[in-house]
This record gives structure tokens, C-alpha cells and sequence, in this order.
């Protein structure tokens, strides 16, 4: 369980950490309006909002956190079954997320091709694999 959890604390951070770059940088993109093409689906006026970059970043940061404790490769600090229960609830968001939203922009039909190609190859599947091993680690 501890690969499990480790994949998955280090999928979160990494996705943290690229939400952090954003406040500051459009990285990898080359300007902001393509940034935010392919990740809201439209020029996204003043994106990245550099508080909701970092705000995004320290959630994936303690879900990264939650993850690793509960599987054993942090100290629990508090209740374990704050553990449990945030590993459950961050496997429940992304496959949520993985699951229903793609359908959800497809029925809306505003996003742009970038964002929806995006979303397909990339996002989607991510979402679905840091879910699944969340699952994996609530599960155990």
C-alpha cells in the first residue's frame, strides 16, 4: 500500500506544484491566453488568478499529505479517522471529477477545442489514475 500511496501523494503534490506555478507563470503554455485555452476552455480574463493558483496549490498539497499518511508514509497528526475520511473524499472528487465532468463540458459545449482536447488526453486519465490510488489507499 505504501507504493500506492506514495504514487498517489506524489501525483497530488506535482499537480500542486504546477497550480503554484501558475500564480506567477503561465508555464508550460507560452502566454496567459493560451494557458487559459487549454485549461478553462476559454481566454479566461485575468487567468491565472494568482489566489486561486495558490489556494489549488495547498489543497492538492494537503490531499497529497492525507494520502501519504493514511498509507503510512507520514506521521498522522490528529485523528486517524480524519485520515480515512479525507482519503475517501479526495478519491470521491477525482473521480468525480475523471468521471462526470467530461460529460458535463461535452453537454455544455462552450469550452474550446484546446480545453476539451486537453481534457481527453490529459486531465480525464489523471484524474481517474490519483483517484483510483486514493481509492486504493482509503480502501485499505
Amino acid at each position: 500500500m505504501e507504493i500506492v500511496g506514495l504514487l498517489a501523494a506524489v501525483g497530488l503534490a506535482a499537480a500542486g506544484a504546477l497550480h503554484a506555478v501558475w500564480a506567477f507563470s503561465p508555464w508550460p503554455a507560452v502566454d496567459r491566453t493560451t494557458l487559459a485555452k487549454v485549461v478553462l476552455g476559454d481566454e479566461g480574463e485575468g487567468f491565472p488568478w494568482a489566489p486561486a493558483c495558490v489556494g489549488m496549490a495547498a489543497v492538492l498539497a494537503a490531499a497529497g499529505y492525507v494520502v501519504a499518511a493514511r498509507s503510512g508514509l507520514l506521521p498522522v497528526i490528529g485523528p486517524r479517522q480524519l485520515y480515512t475520511v479525507g482519503a475517501w473524499t479526495i478519491a470521491a472528487g477525482l473521480l468525480a471529477r475523471g468521471s462526470v465532468f467530461p460529460a458535463v463540458i461535452t453537454l455544455r459545449g462552450r469550452s474550446g477545442p484546446e480545453f476539451k482536447t486537453w481534457d481527453l488526453r490529459v486531465y480525464t486519465p489523471v484524474c481517474l489514475v490519483l483517484g483510483g490510488l486514493s481509492l486504493a489507499v482509503a480502501l485499505s
